[in-house]
């Protein structure tokens, strides 16, 4: 199946594949917040939105690897116990296995983020972690949801409604708290 792709067949497919899981994965979080995402993103945002997401916590990329290397082990327990599995076969499965897993896990992240997000949000329960000085001389401490390249999504001390916020011409400092 993979075995006759070129290096531009794979980058393709990696590019799609990284597209879909950025829309998918960001529509989610923000959809539970009450936000079409894709209003406020540019291609480059959701682009780099899983690997954003993936770097957040170190106990994220340590979660995947340990997971990959389940997947390798049980190829090779696979390989070892069945006489009529292929190399070929072995690896197109690997490979189909590890996307549906990045697919999975991030599905899962940001359901669980969104999750608790809203709940924080409508109990106004979020903790201020940044402080921000806006153009006008006025200044807020803040709770930060989220930010892409135009836009930057908070709630504000005690709040219990997401503000969406242009960052060009709106934000002049922010400081963390």
């Amino acid at each position: 199946m993979l075995k006759n792709l070129g290096f531009q067949e794979y980058l393709s497919i990696g590019y799609l594949y990284l597209l879909i899981l950025g829309v998918v994965s960001e529509s989610i979080f923000y959809k539970m917040l009450g936000i079409n995402i894709l209003y406020f993103a540019s291609l480059s945002d959701i682009l780099t939105a899983p690997l954003t997401l993936l770097m957040s916590h170190w106990l994220i990329p340590v979660t995947i690897v340990g997971l990959i290397l389940l997947l390798i082990m049980a190829n090779k327990l696979s390989e070892k116990y069945n006489a009529k599995h292929n190399k070929e076969q072995a690896i197109n499965t690997l490979i189909v296995g590890v996307a549906f897993l990045f697919f999975g896990f991030f599905i899962g992240i940001e359901l669980g983020r969104g999750t608790k997000q809203k709940s924080l949000i409508a109990e106004g329960k979020t903790e201020p972690t940044y402080q921000i000085t806006f153009d006008d001389g006025q200044i807020q401490k803040v709770t930060i949801i989220g930010q892409n390249s135009t836009y930057l999504f908070y709630v504000p001390e005690k709040g219990k409604k997401l503000i969406i916020a242009l960052i060009d011409g709106n934000v002049k400092r922010m400081e963390v708290l």
